[in-house]
Formats: C-alpha cells, structure tokens, sequence
C-alpha cells in the first residue's frame, strides 16, 4: 500500500490479555463500531492530509489511523464474515461470492444455502385434523350433556364442525415442503457473543447474518447477503414501448414490452415461485400479479397491488406494498420502488427488486432478532430497503439507469442507514452498537473511471460532471462518523472499519480464456454469453461443451481455480495428492510467468494454494488455487459464470470501472480513538471489541486483541 506513515498512530506498549480489564480502571461503559463498504486506506489518508475529513481526523488524533489486512480474496462476503466472527476463511466457511456446486461444474450463490423444510403431508393433516375435530366434539357434547342433559349432547357436532370450518384451510393449503434459508456463514458474530454475555447488543445491516438466529442479549438486523422475495440478489425490471418481446439483460434484469391503448398499458410484476406447487424448483411457477400504466400528460400513474402513483420523469416513488397469493393460505409480502425514467418518445419505468416487507414477514424468513425488531425498525424510522445488495449497480451496468439516477438511490440507502444508526444510538439501551454502511463500496464501483484518467472507459465531460463523487463519498462517511460521536452517550469506544479498499478496474483477466489457451481446459466450440438471471434458474446449464476427459482445471467466481479432480468432479482426470500438487505447481508456474499480450505487465501477483492461506473445518472446500492479481486487473465477468471469452485480456468497457476483488493489494482501513500496537488485520475487530466488553471470544477466534493499557 502506499499508506503514509506519518499517519500511523501506534503505541508501544503490549496488549493485554482479551478479556481482561485495564488497570486503574473499568473497560468504556460503550463501543460503537461504523462498518463502511469499500473505504480505502489511502484515499483516506490523502484527504485528512488536505484537512477534508474533520471528524476522522480527530478520531484518529486521538488513537489510530491504520491500513487493515483484509482476507485472501478481499470479496465483500470473504471479508465481512471475518469481520463478523474473527476467524479465517476455512472457519467462516465463505470464500468468495459463488461456490461450486457439490458433485458438479455449476456455481451457486455462496451467501445464503437453502434446505427444503419438510411438513406433515396432506393425509398426515387431514388425519390430525379429523382426530381433533373428534377430540373436540366428544369434550363439547360430553360437557353440553352433563350440564344442559343429554339431548345437548348435539353442541359435540357443533364444536366439531367450527374445528374443520377453522383449521380445515391448514390441512388444505398448507404445502408439504417450503424452501429454508440457511445461514452460509459459520462462527459466532461478535455482536451474538456479546449479547450471549450479558452485554446489550445492536447490529443494523449486520453483514453475512442472514437468516437470524436466536441470540439472547443481542438486537439484530441482517443486511449484506439478504436475498429478496424471489430468492435472488437483485432482480430487477424495466417496462417499456422501446420492445417487442420479454428479454433479459446481462446484470439479471427483465425488460417488459408494454403497449398503450386509449392511454392504458397492462404487464405483470414477476413474483417468487409457488413453493406450494411442488418441492422441485423445477415445477415452480412463477406468481405474478398485474400492473397498468396510465398516461396523464407530463405524468405516468402506475396501478399495482391495490396502490396508486402518479410520477414525473425523473421521480422516485416511495415504497409501494406488493403481495404474491401462492394459494389460499400462503402470501408472500413485499415492498418495491418506482423511478419513472422517461415518456417520449417512449414510456419507461424501473422497477427495483422487490424486498421482504420488514413489518410484514413470512414465519420462513428471519431477518431479525427477535423476529419483531425488523418492524420496531420500520415503525420508528420509516421503511427500509431489506434486500442486501442495495444500490443500484447493475442496472446501471447494463444502461437502463443513468448516473443520476444511480446517486439518487445511492443517497436514498446512505440516509436510510444513517437515520436508523442515529435513531439507535440515541436510545439508552445497548453497550455495543454495530452498523453497516454499503454505499461507498458502490459509488466506487461505477464511478472509478471518472476518477481514473487512464481508465479505457475514461471519459472526459462525463469527469467534468461526476469525477468529484468519490471525494464526495468520503465527505458523507467523515459527517456520518461525526454525527455518531455526537450523538453517543460519553464514555463510548468508537471504531470505523472497512472491509477492504480500492483500486481502478481497467483490465479482464478472463481466466477459463487462460486455461483454455494453455491446454488446462478444452473449451466448447462455442461459448453462450452467460448472465446473472442464470444463477436463479434451475434449468440453466453451465460449461455446455467442456471436453471433461481432457481438462485439468477451470474456474468459477471472482478468486478461485478449481482442478477437475478425480472423485470429486463428475467427470474428475486429476488424481489425488501427487497428481493434485503437480497440476498446482504447473499452474502457479504459468499464471506467474503470464504477462499482459498489450503492455508486457505481470497480471498475477501472487497464487495462493488453500492449505497454505487457510485453516479449519471448511478448508477442503475452498477453490484449490486462489488469485491475487496486480491492481488495475481483475477477474472477467463472464469467467466468474464459466464463460470463454475470445481473448484472455480485454479492456474493461463496463461503467463497472473500480473494484477489489481478485486484487491482491487492497487492505481496509481502521480509525479509531483506541491506541494499537503493531499491525492490524481483520480477524482482529471481533476479538478486540470483545476485550472492550470484557467478554472473552470464542476458542477458535483467529484474531488478536489490539487493545493496550
């Protein structure tokens, strides 16, 4: 990093043992501890340096301002899950965005798992309720008997038929198998530690926490890893005249033809799959409900689910109730918004992905602790995003949103945020008190190449206008950071971390391309572009074509290269141990000598082996080889799915233009008004913040404590 020393603030003094107390003293009555998305070292650095981050500055006046190890890759769920528990990867159990599938060559989200909560079958209910109905009836006609004589005893008829009028729609509807979402991420948070511990404890947008677990002394809320009602990440619509049948974009959206007549326009708004039907994705529709569009001069009304809207263009709607009737008995709630984007010449409306209505869940999705703090939330600061991938980045990859739109909802999520963290701290109930802020990691992410002269998606006007956002960003996090340390009660601990930095993403490294090209892997002849929505669909197909029985190697996600190993690949030629770490030995040889076809430069810093980065339970399921790339470069788009693209470098074009992922020197930052001795990582924040607490952390926590006395 090129992280100025000046501003590291160290003491040389030794830590204490985690979980002891300071001599002379009790440990701070409260520790607030900020999570920012994506905040880099060194942009930081530069600006407190030209006096442009007051309240940062003074935070770390008064202890540390210090470059952050994160974790190998340093990806958002890699990296938030050691944040979280303190442990490495190989304990975490997370190792990247996508996993590979068991017993196949077919990535899945890594974030969230999903199990099939089997129910008592329809003849099991039916039998039990007859059984009760019975029950029932004997009791009632036994007492109506007894009491009234026996000619009551016809009451026992009555009470058995209101059993069957009342709880028959259970015994009907009910399905016999409902998808469960489990959490992806293993270990202990340390908010659940310390709340476990006696310690009051709040986490909003708690990152990789869901679905919630019961976690006695703790308030939490999940946020980064969330899906939304159709199990995704963020599938989101458009609906417009400029179409002429149903298409889908690259990022996971749906572009909707709609078609005026006498000023009206009717299309649907795709919901989750009817888990009722079947237990078998696979036989799951979809549940749609209908949308009309009306034109009303220089403005459009929408119709949905019981609401109306009338927007301009430009205009954001507010949050707008949706709900999906699997059958009877079984509705799912949801919230979305609207943005009206134009109406000449041709009527066009975004629709964002729809969320879990926090007030409204189902008794299968648990997005808090205790299962009514989601709605204590939405009561008290007002309707909230819950879908954890906020921001609107990959509309905006594919050009439906423009940039304005794109900081409008940047902004939209950052004072949502803010006004939960502030309506939190200013209660007097907590010791701990965690929050999560995502949008610096996104305005990042499509906005480098305003900033970066040198990007091949540089473009000058567009710099003029939005080149300052970035700077802009930090501005917002330095007023936040102050807000909060105004607003906590005295004495209070108060630590701003980041997850991981960030650099420019100029370059592909389109990794399959590689492998194919230096006879690792025997590609298809042809190679179908693959897209986000492929991910969801249970019928997708992946590596269509691969000759197996002559590859060694291919990869999937953002970091990893998996060996098409025997006994564990389907179709696996590599053997086990010998075979194993020769194939490792050759590819690390060859990806370090590879250089750049245009500019003669190294694109792979260094290559990891598993063993070697990792420790713990989950270790033998991480990619074999995992890549730490030169900056500037990163893993290609369509490699993360198992695409081939023609050539193994290509010019990042995307408005996608900065990035983290796959770059090997991306440390986050720590500023705090805690001293620390020495080098800080990531595994460090749960152990230490604990030792704050007074609490000790879990046996298996990796980190050390950095607190010194």
């Amino acid at each position: 990093m090129r992280f100025p020393a000046v501003l590291l603030l160290p003491l040389a003094v030794v830590p204490l043992a985690a979980g002891s107390q300071a001599p002379g003293g009790p440990a701070p009555e409260r520790v607030v501890v900020l999570g920012f998305d994506g905040a880099d070292p060194d942009t930081i650095a530069t600006m407190i340096a030209d006096s442009e981050l007051p309240h940062l500055a003074e935070l770390a006046g008064q202890g540390t301002l210090a470059p952050l190890e994160t974790t190998k890759p340093s990806e958002s769920p890699v990296a938030w899950a050691t944040f979280a528990t303190g442990m490495n990867p190989g304990r975490t159990r997370i190792f990247d965005f996508l996993e590979k599938g068991e017993g196949g060559y077919v990535p899945r989200i890594a974030l969230v798992r999903q199990e099939t909560l089997r129910l008592p079958g329809l003849g099991a209910r039916v039998l039990l309720l007859a059984l009760l109905a019975a029950s029932v009836g004997l009791i009632v006609g036994w007492l109506a008997g007894k009491r009234y004589g026996a000619a009551h005893g016809r009451f026992g008829v009555t009470g058995a038929v209101l059993v069957v009028a009342v709880l028959g729609p259970f015994a009907i509807f009910l399905p016999d198998a409902a998808p469960q979402a489990v959490r992806a991420r293993q270990g202990p948070s340390f908010w659940a530690v310390a709340g476990a511990a006696g310690t009051p404890s709040i986490a909003l947008m708690a990152p990789m926490e869901f679905p919630v677990t019961e976690s006695p002394g703790a308030r939490i809320l999940a946020g980064f890893g969330t899906p939304d009602v159709r199990k995704s990440f963020g599938l989101w619509s458009v609906y417009t005249t400029d179409l002429l049948e149903e298409e889908s974009t690259e990022t996971g959206g749906t572009r909707f033809p709609i078609r005026f007549e006498d000023g009206e326009a009717h299309s649907v708004v795709r919901g989750p799959r009817d888990f009722t039907e079947s237990p078998d994705e696979r036989e799951q529709p979809e549940v749609e409900i209908p949308i009309v569009f009306r034109r009303n001069g220089e403005r459009l009304g929408i119709e949905v689910g019981g609401e109306a809207l009338d927007l301009a263009v430009g205009e954001w709607s507010g949050f707008v109730p949706v709900s999906f009737a699997l059958n009877p008995l079984v509705r799912l709630h949801g919230l979305t918004r609207f943005r009206l984007l134009a109406l000449e010449p041709n009527p066009t409306v975004y629709m964002e992905p729809i969320n879990f209505d926090p007030e409204r869940l189902p008794p299968i999705v648990d997005l808090s602790w205790p299962r009514g703090f989601s709605r204590e939330l939405a009561e008290r600061s007002g309707r909230y995003e819950t879908i954890g991938w906020k921001i609107v980045t990959n509309p905006l990859r594919d050009g439906e949103l423009d940039f304005d739109a794109f900081l409008e909802d940047a902004r939209f999520a950052r004072e949502t945020n803010e006004r939960m963290t502030l309506d939190a701290i200013r209660e007097d109930d907590w010791r701990l008190l965690v929050s999560v802020f995502l949008f610096p990691d996104r305005i990042q992410h499509m906005m480098y190449r305003f900033a970066d002269a040198e990007h091949p998606n540089h473009d000058p006007e567009l710099a003029e206008r939005y080149g300052g956002e970035i700077a802009e960003t930090y501005r917002d996090m330095d007023r936040i950071v102050g807000e909060v340390v105004a607003a906590a009660p005295a004495p209070t601990r108060f630590l701003v971390v980041s997850d991981h930095g960030f650099h420019s993403f100029r370059k592909q490294f389109n990794v399959n391309t590689w492998l194919a090209e230096n006879g690792y892997l025997r590609p298809p002849n042809e190679s179908a572009e693959r897209r986000l929505e492929d991910l969801f669909d249970p019928d997708a197909l992946f590596f269509p074509g691969v000759e197996w029985s002559r590859s060694e190697a291919f990869a999937l996600g953002l970091s990893g290269i998996y060996f098409n190993q025997r006994g564990r690949e389907p179709e696996g030629i590599v053997e086990p141990g010998a075979g194993r770490d020769e194939l490792a030995e050759r590819l690390i040889r060859d990806l370090l000598a590879f250089r750049d076809p245009e500019t003669g430069e190294r694109v792979v810093r260094t290559v990891h082996r598993r063993e070697d980065i990792y420790e713990g339970d989950f270790v033998a399921e991480a990619p074999d080889l995992i890549l730490g790339l030169e900056p500037g470069y990163r893993i290609g788009w369509q490699s993360t799915l198992g695409g081939f693209p023609e050539a193994a470098i290509t010019p990042n074009l995307d408005n996608w233009s900065g990035d983290h992922c796959s770059m090997e020197d991306t440390a986050g930052v720590l500023i705090s008004d805690l001293p620390i001795a020495g080098p800080a990582a990531l595994r460090d924040i749960a152990p230490t913040v604990l030792d704050l607490l007074g609490v000790a952390p879990p046996a298996a926590t990796d980190g050390r404590s950095l607190v010194t006395r």
